[in-house]
């Protein structure tokens, strides 16, 4: 009996191991399958690697700032945000809101927690502008309110102050001014505003290369706030007239600098000066008062196509470099399809370096000596407001500055 028991135990061990040999190449090959969804995983997920698994939001936030806590990228943020049907604007975030790590379906995404806010089940009734911006508010503020970008031939067609009363060369608030050109009702009100920069798309052309080394560093760049206001008229005619701003001009802006009500219409009308921020004088433009309704709670995103040709355009505040959270004009606009939330990364192209290592020994035709370096990842934008051919944006971070000229590419784009 006992040794029926042995050679049965015998048997069953020469099975397992035969089985065993037979299917270790096959456990082998699952486990690296394993091992590599894992990595594959870790490399596709768009969480951070530290990121919270709950976040309370607090006043001060911002949307950019939510999403870099959980994601990698902070623009993949509407690929990963679980819209809420219960709350009457899913998307408008408020202090006090719990945003918790879930999954659906085994995808991660991130959701206001039901029965941690104090805004569920209900429907929200809070104001949308008590909800936390994309962006920090006031640093796009002035750019939100007060500018706008026509084209060339609108703005050669607007209305104009032509003097001020008593020939006066600035007229404040209570003054009276006279416009030309003005087609309105007596009692209308209306925008003077500003001729501030033109823009010039030079970034089609062959001598984009010689702009970026030549451009002048010592006149007016585009701004707001210039210390000495005599200096503002001079933009326009400087950037008419010199050589190296040449291009083709994709819009004319103009800020605000005070409303005013027509009190006597005709072929020169009389205003009266409501308020401003600036005095008027003559030369000044007339603008309808535009019913814009701004919006600083639109979603962070990769725009569906980049032109090729899409550039830094300008910098504000007359900066030769700029970095977080400055403000960038774009060549790209509404009629490109850009909107608010539309980010990008931002790339210095590479210089053309001669090759004194290996020039060509004979001259040859089409064979030069000049290499061009990679372009380098700088970093990220996010347009704030679009126009139709140039847009705003605001320098979110990336540890390098940018500056006139640099390309425009997707925004996970870093080679």
């Amino acid at each position: 009996m006992m040794s029926k028991l042995t050679l049965r135990s015998s048997r069953t061990v020469a099975a397992d191991r035969a089985g065993a040999k037979g299917t270790w190449p096959s456990r082998l090959a699952m486990l690296a399958l394993i091992a590599a969804a894992f990595v594959l995983f870790a490399q596709e997920s768009p969480l951070r690697a530290d990121h919270p698994e709950r976040y309370v939001v607090e006043k001060g936030d911002t949307l950019w700032d939510i999403a870099a806590r959980f994601l990698r990228h902070p623009w993949e943020w509407p690929a990963i945000w679980q819209v809420n049907p219960q709350i009457a604007n899913p998307h408008l975030i408020y202090p006090g809101d719990v945003i918790s790590l879930v999954y659906v379906g085994g995808e991660a995404r991130l959701a206001l927690s039901p029965g941690e806010t104090r805004l569920a089940p209900r429907v929200r009734e809070l104001p949308a502008d008590e909800a936390i911006s994309t962006v920090p508010l006031d640093a796009i503020e002035h750019f939100l309110r007060y500018p706008r970008i026509l084209d060339e031939a609108a703005y050669e067609n607007l209305p104009y102050i032509v003097d001020n009363a008593e020939r006066r060369t600035y007229a404040k608030i209570g003054d009276e001014t006279y416009a030309r050109g003005l087609v309105a009702a007596e009692g209308d009100e209306v925008v003077i505003a500003r001729t501030n920069f033109i823009y010039r798309d030079r970034f089609t052309s062959k001598g984009e290369r010689k702009h970026r080394e030549s451009k002048a560093r010592d006149l007016p760049r585009w701004r707001t706030a210039p210390h000495d206001e005599s200096e503002r008229p001079m933009v326009w005619r400087w950037a008419q007239s010199i050589g190296g701003m040449r291009g083709k001009v994709i819009g004319v802006e103009l800020w605000e600098i005070g409303r005013a009500r027509v009190l006597k219409s005709g072929e020169v009308s009389t205003l009266e000066i409501l308020s401003g921020r600036r005095e008027v004088r003559a030369g000044d433009r007339i603008l309808p008062v535009e019913q814009f309704a701004y919006d600083t709670h639109f979603l962070p995103r990769a725009p569906d196509h980049v032109p090729e040709r899409a550039r830094i355009l300008a910098l504000d505040d007359r900066h030769e470099y700029a970095g977080q959270p400055n403000i960038a004009a774009l060549n790209i606009g509404q009629s490109e399809g850009i909107e608010p939330g539309h980010t990008f990364a931002v790339f210095q192209p590479g210089e053309k370096i001669q090759d004194n290592v290996n020039p060509p020994a004979i001259p040859i035709r089409g064979v030069t000596g000049t290499v061009t370096l990679p372009a380098e990842y700088e970093a990220q934008i996010m347009v704030f407001r679009s126009f139709e051919h140039v847009s705003y944006a605001l320098v979110m971070g990336g540890g390098k500055e940018i500056q006139e000229g640099d390309h425009l590419r997707h925004p996970a784009a870093r080679l």
